[in-house]
């Protein structure tokens, strides 16, 4: 009987590890839904549901690694043809912000925007220029 216990325990705790290391993911059709509508500061929600799957400040994982992480995010959305980092905590304020230039493709039309991030823990979207 013990050993059925301790199996039991076991594939509970293996079953909790994986379903603990699933990363958030983006809804892309609510996403690139809000950019088509041009509702820019709508994606926020969606941003930094992602966020917070992103690694914490270490000495492993600078401002721009993690910076790094949302542009590759981006860059795998349907509505996101082109990413590029400016800037990296390069914004004075508490806490720094950095900057994403995104472009967006819609329906054949291109739109830039440059995204700004607190560079928090977890990091959070401050809004769109």
């Amino acid at each position: 009987m013990k050993t059925y216990s301790i199996l039991l325990v076991a594939i509970v705790l293996v079953a909790l590890s994986m379903s603990s290391c699933k990363k958030d993911k983006l809804d892309s059709a609510a996403f690139c839904a809000d950019i088509s509508a041009y509702a820019f500061d709508d994606t926020a929600d969606e941003l930094n549901t992602f966020m917070t799957s992103v690694c914490s400040p270490s000495a492993t994982c600078t401002d721009s690694v993690r910076v790094d992480q949302v542009k590759q995010f981006l860059l795998e959305q349907s509505c996101v043809s082109q990413v590029e980092i400016p800037c990296v905590s390069c914004l004075q304020s508490l806490p720094p912000q950095s900057q994403l230039k995104i472009t967006f493709s819609v329906n054949g039309i291109d739109t830039l925007r440059q995204l700004r991030i607190r560079m928090s823990d977890p990091m959070t979207f401050s809004g769109y220029d």
